[in-house]
């Protein structure tokens, strides 16, 4: 009888801790793996499309844009290069972003979002103040792009030197390729990404979720991201059904 009530007494002593545990698996497995297998489902899934319709954006076009209104105040540049967009690329630029933090890799800044689909998203993205940490390392992501106002300092692995980019300098952040970074005083850039999208969200969430605790940024961010990827879907499926 008493080992009996021993053993009924460890067992209820450590029975409410496994919904506990399981939850917490959840939630690692959501923020770290989820959003990888995700993506790799959703590529694989994706219908193929031939090379030229693959994307909507061309860095090219993106750069020619930015570079176009340069001459201009930080103030009036950015109005400036969203309505040169949105007359290029008709019902797909988001003419009045809403802007909110972002924090990854160390680094604070604040983003505005222009477009954003499941292989493809165009944003500002800066600090008025500076700012400075890790790329991320995006294995299945091509990002570029283009100061608009400040100083970015790069480097990489094994580089004893920086790199400086400065107002209008193009900066190509390779598939698999990762730096430290430095936003100097102040700058902001013009930002596009393209690839599987979902498979950067661990490293876009994870300073907020383990460190800032900034919920409000959190779910902003999830919320714009996911209205972006459903107007596009509708967008193509539309486009489909006329075609």
């Amino acid at each position: 009888m008493v080992g009996q009530g021993s053993a009924h007494r460890r067992l209820h002593r450590h029975h409410p801790r496994q919904p506990r545990q399981a939850l917490l698996y959840s939630w690692f497995w959501i923020l770290g793996r989820g959003p990888r297998a995700l993506a790799s489902r959703l590529v694989i899934s994706l219908p193929r499309r031939k090379p030229g319709n693959r994307y909507v954006f061309e860095p090219e076009v993106l750069r020619e844009v930015a570079h176009s209104h340069l001459d201009l105040p930080l103030e009036e540049m950015i109005p400036a290069i969203t309505r040169d967009l949105a007359g290029r690329y008709p019902g797909l630029i988001e003419t009045e972003p809403t802007w909110f933090y972002s924090n990854a890799g160390g680094t604070m800044g604040q983003v505005a979002m222009l477009y954003a689909s499941l292989r493809e998203y165009v944003i500002f993205f800066g600090s008025p103040i500076g700012s400075g940490g890790h790329t991320g390392r995006y294995r299945f992501v091509d990002d570029h792009s283009v100061v608009l106002d400040g100083e970015m300092w790069y480097y990489g692995e094994g580089d004893l030197r920086r790199t400086e980019y400065r107002r209008g300098d193009s900066i190509h952040l390779r598939r698999g390729e990762a730096k430290g970074f430095r936003m100097v005083d102040g700058a902001y850039i013009l930002e596009y990404a393209r690839g599987p999208i979902p498979t950067m969200l661990p490293f876009g969430l994870a300073d907020t979720v383990f460190s800032t605790l900034d919920l409000t940024s959190l779910f902003r961010t999830i919320r714009l991201y996911a209205r972006h990827v459903l107007r596009s879907t509708r967008r193509r499926r539309f486009s489909r059904s006329r075609a």
